[in-house]
């Protein structure tokens, strides 16, 4: 395992950390009430398909708990910016 991750890391197509940033201002640039619970960056490795599943779950207990309201993304109120940033910051 150790040197399969090791492989991954010095190949063509290693992981870039700046990935992740970018990942989180496209996260950030959408309006509230669209972004998603979970993003996935970089190779899958099989965890969109367990996020997919996850959000099955996670909607089906809080319904069990009746609390539906905190299933999906909460609406922006007028008070909140609805994901701008300040310029400058990247």
């Amino acid at each position: 395992m150790v040197q399969t991750l090791m492989d991954l890391f010095q190949s063509e197509n290693a992981p870039n950390p700046h990935d992740v940033a970018d990942a989180i201002a496209t996260i950030i640039d959408l309006p509230a009430g669209s972004r998603p619970a979970r993003v996935v960056v970089g190779q899958p490795f099989g965890t969109d398909v367990m996020n997919a599943q996850a959000e099955s779950v996670q909607a089906q207990l809080l319904e069990g708990l009746g609390l539906n309201q905190l299933n999906g993304p909460r609406k922006a109120s007028s008070a909140e910016h609805g994901g701008s940033r300040q310029k400058g910051i990247r």
